[in-house]
């Protein structure tokens, strides 16, 4: 980021705004300093104004299954691994009264797993701690619980060509909860903040022992740790713009792991993974 004009870093230009008028090309660097300066402010006025009382949506990235084993990312990028900040990370919950819909919406599902989210019309109770089918015993088969878990991450790609210049959002199915969970307490063990490292996401096969399906797993690790100029980059560019767009919109923008309710075979694959964890208290 050495090369870039030294007016960027003197006024601040966000890096959604640096990247508009860098692709100008010499459109924009042969003009001179003071109209630079005038277009610079406004394209941040502008960028401004676009945004001002919209809900952003952010871009999606998916694990890809049937023996795939890669993740796709925006701009329709399907990758063995990549590297990314993860800013945001947070439960989600999701209940349907049929287990046999296929491609229905769920009737109760929370954003942040502690209560259901404002768009449900019956929530089944006030909280997800008091609901009764967030109890491991509560499924239809094995020992886990009807209520669906899953958990969502929002993450700034790193060198990712044709890559959004917002943050994306990946919906982590229950195969890949054990990892997760595992990596994010070595992150607390470690005393560093997800948001202040590199993480690499590696795509992994993961073969049930109970049904032999194989899925798309993930693998992380902690690259390296973002300078302090990095890290107060990220935060002005990509937390502080967007924050109020990383817990919104519910299983509806997931329609692959999350977004339709488990099949019967899905069921007994989830059961098996959720027996292990039998004596858990709900989350």
């Amino acid at each position: 980021m050495s090369d870039l004009p030294a007016v960027f870093t003197e006024l601040k230009v966000p890096a959604t705004v640096q990247q508009t008028l860098l692709d100008l090309g010499e459109e924009f660097s042969s003009l001179p300093e003071e109209d630079q300066r005038e277009l610079i402010l406004f394209k941040i006025e502008q960028a401004g104004l676009t945004t001002e009382g919209v809900q952003v949506k952010l871009p999606k990235a998916k694990l890809l299954h049937a023996n795939a084993c890669k993740i796709e990312l925006p701009g329709d990028n399907a990758v063995k691994d990549f590297s990314g900040v993860i800013l945001d990370q947070y439960s989600t919950k999701a209940y349907w009264e049929d287990e046999d819909a296929d491609g229905a919406p769920p009737d109760c599902q929370s954003v942040g797993g502690i209560v259901p989210a404002s768009w449900v019309k019956e929530p089944q109770t006030g909280t997800c701690a008091a609901c009764p089918h967030n109890r491991f015993g509560t499924a239809s088969q094995g020992r886990g619980k009807r209520c669906k878990d899953n958990k969502r991450l929002v993450i700034r790609l790193i060198d990712v060509d044709g890559g959004s210049h917002l943050p994306c959002l990946l919906q982590l199915p229950a195969t890949v909860l054990k990892s997760i969970n595992a990596y994010l307490s070595d992150c607390v063990n470690a005393g560093t903040e997800i948001g202040t490292m590199v993480t690499k996401f590696r795509a992994v096969d993961v073969v049930n022992k109970h049904t032999g399906k194989v899925s798309t797993g993930l693998e992380f690790e902690t690259e390296r740790v973002l300078s302090i100029g990095e890290q107060l980059k990220l935060k002005r560019e990509f937390i502080d713009p967007y924050k109020q767009d990383f817990r919104v919109g519910g299983f509806e923008s997931f329609d692959d792991d999350a977004g339709a309710a488990e099949t019967p075979e899905e069921r007994k694959a989830s059961a098996a993974m959720s027996d292990a964890n039998a004596d858990g208290a709900a989350i």
